[in-house]
């Protein structure tokens, strides 16, 4: 019976700190709050409407890991924030579980998926930082999701080939990555062919996925002299379909650029030939003074100019 009022007083206790937006009074409470009922106390800070002093609450929460984290997701994952400390603390959380032994397995798999969504998302943690935690751990996929964000393409490729052996992600980490997809899948061809791996059956399959992005010019100056053509015959094709494509893409731009060259060549032909009356009642359309000679500029709106007004014209 005493356990059940005293629940009711925190509940109605959370109720009106709902109700106010006074941050003063929230902020004074929050440690007796969470001494008391930490899974009321986090309803109250994910639903109110005050502006809540996030550090300090996130200190009082640094002895619940748990609710550390739940907080840390509130803010980043469903709010959104932009500062930089809550995204980089987001991901050590995720970290300090993942290489916890006491993490039960279910549920390490499930905040790995999170981080690794987290890692691959946002832009504002502090990558080195988090790469110098994930180094010398089982996390090799988020050693190359960071050395990706660091533009290091090529030491993320080698630890999805070389140490996970995982071709499948080392692909459409080729296919996924925003920009640079031609390098990227030069990059990954190399490596294929090398001869610490020696991976020929993969990289022909490489090659002739429709799906891949290739400089062509490059990758036939890297293929081995010895393949016959048939070996990656559709590639040979699709490369050559795409060339002739950009070829007449090429020519048809060249001649829409000489025809509106030609256009305006013709309007400023026509503009020099104009004849323009100058007279005691013409005046400049930029200063509003009369001519005084016969030397003017005109406009193709037909305003007239003098010669060193149309340099002060912005």
């Amino acid at each position: 019976m005493q356990m059940l009022i005293s629940f009711n007083r925190i509940a109605l206790v959370t109720i009106y700190y709902l109700v106010t937006t006074l941050q003063t009074v929230i902020m004074d409470n929050i440690a007796w709050l969470l001494s008391r009922d930490c899974d009321v106390t986090m309803v109250l800070l994910t639903r109110t409407a005050a502006e809540l002093n996030h550090d300090q609450i996130l200190q009082l929460l640094e002895e619940k890991p748990a609710y550390l984290l739940a907080y840390l997701e509130e803010l980043v994952v469903r709010r959104g924030t932009d500062l930089s400390r809550f995204h980089t603390q987001l991901a050590q959380q995720y970290l300090q579980v993942l290489l916890s032994a006491d993490t039960p397995h279910d549920t390490a798999l499930h905040t790995r998926k999170k981080l690794q969504e987290h890692l691959l998302r946002s832009d504002k943690y502090a990558v080195s930082l988090i790469l110098n935690k994930v180094q010398g751990t089982s996390l090799k996929k988020e050693q190359a999701i960071l050395h990706g964000k660091l533009q290091e393409h090529d030491k993320a490729l080698k630890v999805l080939v070389y140490e996970l052996r995982d071709v499948q992600s080392a692909e459409a980490y080729c296919r996924e990555w925003p920009s640079g997809r031609p390098e990227l899948h030069l990059l990954l061809l190399k490596l294929y062919l090398s001869e610490q791996l020696q991976l020929q059956e993969r990289a022909v399959d490489f090659l002739n996925d429709q799906r891949s992005v290739f400089n062509y010019s490059a990758v036939y100056r890297l293929l081995p002299s010895h393949w016959p053509l048939s070996l990656i015959e559709p590639f040979v094709y699709r490369s050559l379909g795409d060339q002739a494509h950009q070829y007449r893409t090429g020519r048809i731009l060249k001649g829409l650029s000489e025809l509106e060259w030609a256009r305006a060549r013709a309007d400023k032909v026509a503009l020099t030939r104009r004849r323009v009356k100058i007279s005691t009642g013409t005046y400049c359309a930029f200063c509003f003074h009369p001519f005084t000679e016969p030397n003017c500029s005109v406009a193709t709106s037909g305003n007239v100019y003098h010669p060193q007004c149309v340099g002060q014209i912005t």
